[in-house]
Formats: C-alpha cells, sequence, structure tokens
C-alpha cells in the first residue's frame, strides 16, 4: 500500500462514482495528490511610506487570478485504475484525514478536502511503475483532473447566538455579502460573508427595529433607524444584499398585505440610513412578497402570494410582475431558485411545483406529479442543482417524509430520509447551497412546526448537513429556539440563521465548523 497521503494523519479516499446525491465509496488504494489552489497568490500593492524613511506599506491588496484547480490521482491496483478509466462523467472526490467511517459523519475527521466535478485530463499509462516484489507487483499509476472548486469541509464547531441582538419580533430571513472585496480603492480586504442584514416583522408605529446590519460576519448586530416603508405597520419578509460603490446595496421586500399598496420593495445605498421604496409595477393592494433570490447582483427574482412572481434586472430599482395568468397557478408561493439563471423552479402550498426554462416568459405546472402524496402538504424551499436536478422541503403530517429529491425535471420524486425526517407536523423550512455551487454541500433547517405556515414558531429547530447531494445528512444541534425561518449558507463551514424570539428576544444564530 502506498504512503499516506498527510504522514500525521489518517487518510481515506472516497468517490462519488454515480454522481451527485449518491453516496460517497471508499477507495483505499487511490491517492490523491499535487492539488492546485484555484487562485494565483494574492498581489500587494506597496508605496514608500510617508511616515517611516527607507519602509514601504501596503496600499491594496489585488487577488489573485482565478484558476481551474487541478488534481493528481493515483491508483495502485488494476481494479481501482478501471475505477478512474470509467469515469466519464464529471465526478466528485473526497480525502478525509481522520478516522471516521464515512465521509457524511463528521466524528472522527480532521478536514475533508472535496474536489467538485472533476474530469480527466489524462490517463497517465506512461507513468506505469511497479511497487514490491516483481512476483507480488502492483502499479502506480496517476491520473490528473481539472475540478470546478475545491473546498476543506471542517468538523462544527459551535453555534454561537444572538451576538447584540435586542429585537423582539421574530426575523423572518437573513442574507450576508459573500463576494471578498477592498474596502474603497486601496483599503484593506474584506473578507466574504463579513457584511450581512436580518429583517424582522414590524413594530407597529415605533423607531423600526425591522432591519439589523453586520459588518463582522455576525459577531456583533446593530440596528438601523430608519423605517424601509412608509407604512409602519408593513412587515419585512426578505432580504438581499448586493456590492455596491461605498457601501452595499440592501433590498428588502414587503411581506403582508396592504389594501393602499400593491407589492413593495425597498431599496437602501447606505446602510439602512435613508430608504427608496419601490412599487413592482402594474400592482396593486392585496398582493405581497414572500422570499427574494439573488442570481447575480443585478439580476434578481421574488415570489409571493396568488403566484406572482417579480424580477428586477437592475439590483432592485425597478421591478415586473408576472402574474398567475402566466405562471399558471394562485396559491401562496415560498421559494425560488436557479442553476443557471435560465431554468427556474419555484415551489408553494398545496404541493406546487412550477418550472420555466426561457427566463419567465413561460411557465409549467408540475403540481400533478409532485412529491407530496397529497395537494394539502405546503412545498416551503427548493434547492436547483441543474436543469434536471433539484431538491424541495416542507411541512408533513401524518408521519410523511418531508424533503424530495428529482432527477428528471420534476417528473417523479424520491423521498430523503434524516433523522427526524418523519416526525408528524415536521418542516424543512430552508434548503442552501454553498455559495461556490458545490451542490453536494447544502444545509437545511428542520423542526417541528407550531403552526402550518413557512413562519412562526416551533421547537426543536437543527441544522443538517450534507456532504453528497443529499445522500446522507449529519444533525447539528443549536442553541435552543424557538423556530428558525431564514438561511444563509457562506461556505462549507459557515452558515447563519435566524428566527422567532427566545425570552422575548429573536434569534440569530451561527454555526461555523474549525
Amino acid at each position: 500500500m502506498p504512503e499516506p497521503i498527510f504522514t500525521n494523519k489518517n487518510t481515506s479516499t472516497w468517490i462519488q462514482n454515480s454522481g451527485i446525491g449518491t453516496e460517497f465509496v471508499l477507495h483505499s488504494c487511490h491517492g490523491l495528490q499535487n492539488w492546485s489552489q484555484d487562485f494565483d497568490d494574492t498581489v500587494y500593492v506597496k508605496c514608500k511610506s510617508a511616515d517611516e524613511y527607507g519602509k514601504k506599506v501596503i496600499v491594496a491588496t489585488i487577488p489573485g487570478d482565478e484558476n481551474e484547480p487541478t488534481f493528481t490521482v493515483v491508483a495502485y491496483t488494476n481494479r481501482e485504475l478501471d475505477v478512474l478509466f470509467s469515469l466519464d462523467c464529471p465526478t466528485d472526490f473526497q480525502v478525509q484525514m481522520g478516522t471516521c467511517s464515512s465521509p457524511s459523519d463528521p466524528i472522527g475527521f480532521t478536514k475533508i478536502r472535496h474536489f467538485y466535478q472533476a474530469t480527466k485530463n489524462t490517463q497517465g499509462e506512461e507513468n506505469l511503475d511497479f511497487i514490491g516484489d516483481e512476483d507480488f507487483a502492483g502499479i502506480e499509476i496517476s491520473v490528473d483532473f481539472t475540478a470546478e472548486a475545491i473546498v476543506t469541509v471542517l468538523q462544527v464547531a459551535a453555534a454561537q447566538s444572538n451576538n447584540g441582538v435586542t429585537e423582539t419580533q421574530g426575523f423572518n430571513d437573513i442574507a450576508m455579502l459573500e463576494d471578498g472585496r477592498c474596502e474603497g480603492d486601496c483599503g484593506a480586504r474584506i473578507s466574504d460573508c463579513a457584511w450581512g442584514v436580518a429583517v424582522s416583522n414590524a413594530d407597529y408605529g415605533a423607531v423600526t427595529a425591522d432591519v439589523w446590519i453586520t459588518t463582522d460576519g455576525g459577531a456583533s448586530w446593530s440596528v438601523t433607524t430608519t423605517d424601509p416603508f412608509s407604512d409602519t405597520s408593513a412587515n419585512i419578509s426578505s432580504c438581499v444584499i448586493l456590492p455596491g460603490e461605498t457601501a452595499p446595496r440592501i433590498v428588502v421586500s414587503r411581506g403582508n398585505v396592504s389594501t393602499s399598496y400593491g407589492t413593495r420593495f425597498s431599496v437602501s445605498d447606505d446602510w439602512g440610513a435613508t430608504w427608496t421604496e419601490v412599487a413592482a409595477a402594474g400592482t396593486t393592494g392585496g398582493t405581497y412578497v414572500n422570499a427574494m433570490y439573488k442570481y447575480s447582483s443585478g439580476f434578481l427574482w421574488a415570489v409571493g402570494n396568488g403566484g406572482n412572481i417579480y424580477y428586477s434586472q437592475d439590483s432592485g430599482s425597478s421591478w415586473t410582475q408576472i402574474t398567475s395568468t402566466t405562471t399558471g397557478v394562485t396559491v401562496e408561493l415560498w421559494d425560488i431558485d436557479s442553476s443557471d439563471g435560465q431554468i427556474l423552479y419555484a415551489v408553494g402550498d398545496d404541493n406546487t411545483v412550477i418550472q420555466t426554462t426561457d427566463q419567465g416568459t413561460s411557465w409549467t405546472d408540475l403540481t400533478s406529479t409532485g412529491p407530496a402524496s397529497s395537494t394539502s402538504y405546503n412545498l416551503y424551499t427548493v434547492q436547483v442543482h441543474s436543469q434536471y436536478r433539484l431538491l424541495v422541503g416542507g411541512q408533513i403530517d401524518a408521519n410523511e417524509e418531508c424533503l424530495w429529491v428529482s432527477e428528471d425535471s420534476g417528473a417523479t420524486w424520491t423521498a430523503l430520509t434524516f433523522t427526524g425526517s418523519t416526525t408528524a407536523s415536521g418542516a424543512v423550512r430552508r434548503l442552501r447551497s454553498t455559495r461556490q455551487a458545490v451542490k453536494n454541500h447544502m444545509i437545511m433547517i428542520h423542526g417541528v412546526e407550531s403552526v402550518s405556515t413557512r413562519y412562526g414558531a416551533g421547537t426543536n429547530f437543527r441544522f443538517y448537513r450534507t456532504l453528497d447531494g443529499g445522500a446522507t445528512w449529519t444533525r447539528e444541534n443549536l442553541v435552543t429556539n424557538s423556530g428558525l425561518n431564514g438561511l444563509y449558507v457562506c461556505d462549507v463551514n459557515v452558515a447563519l440563521a435566524a428566527g422567532q424570539p427566545v425570552s422575548g428576544v429573536a434569534e440569530i444564530q451561527k454555526l461555523t465548523y474549525s
């Protein structure tokens, strides 16, 4: 057998032979090595110091160019070599440093290096070599691969709670800005997911406590002082945060009915000091938004009541409505997602799943083949991995599963199981993938609902993490909560959730792995 890849740790190589959503298989006679970085080295721009003669100071930081990461897999038996040669489709690899029995079980492993959607570069027969006595000789053949991304998965560390939040209303959503950038033209680099926003229900006329911001990755939070909506009884249902010139752009949506207003959004470019209200064109009283989805900094989507969908092509400055006449449904829609911006899926009450393949021009109702056994069940969340693969979660009854996957664009569905998946009145409220678009890595929040609604009180809400596209899930205990509504996954090792008050204070929880 070969020497371990890391001499100070036990290592194992796992390959997801059958694609995303299937379990990783141990290949004990494979070795992964020689992996490259996703980015070139950072370039530091230096100038002469104005204070100290002969010294230079860093005045700007330029991130390195993005690369296609590469790595080498070494086979030590003919059988394992055949496995490598048979991988004609993009495949995920993992190398584990630790002693756990499976890559989805975090107990025992030190870290997992995950290689996402790798394709062969060379077959590698020219590297044929022999090891050991020739009478019992093996092979040592290397095959080079290129991956879409390489990430390091760590063990769960701890959940942190609130960190300065004094909000008394329930939080409905949370969003972080995951784009690494420099502060100003030549300022220090701001780390990914340092800036974020959380939004809550109205406090009915007082100086608003509806919008909270963080500039340190959730270590501390502060409240804005201006209500985003002129109608101070407006609940804020969802939020996104986008890159801006001098400050990030924050976009929030109104989440309750007003007879005086149609569907409304509000935009701030100065950390919530001032807001500009934006009405979706053509809407009147009685419509509102349940969730927003950021496909890119410029292109936003939103879903709401009455089967209505909305989109913005200018970072939230204006919005266009797609009515129920086009979507083909009139139910409450709770979530929307896409893998490419062209094909989108939205889900909602009554087992509803709808799809567009032309960026919203036309929609197909897939409810008749929806995942649940009854149209009385509600779907709250969707994650789209490709044109064909998507996962949905929602509210159940009578001990049915509450998480499903389709591999054929919603034509058929398979229930996914996890600890607590058949709990009566259980619900998956949010399911999110990592920002690197590594679809094998997802986190969801699941618990027992007190009422049948996407928002509101509940018990035993926890994070669940999957490393194999949903085939297996690991439950992470959280700080005691009364129901979680919003979830944002920064990367495979950091996630934040926000929800209902505990002892009079709304919850923001941050789960980190190290």
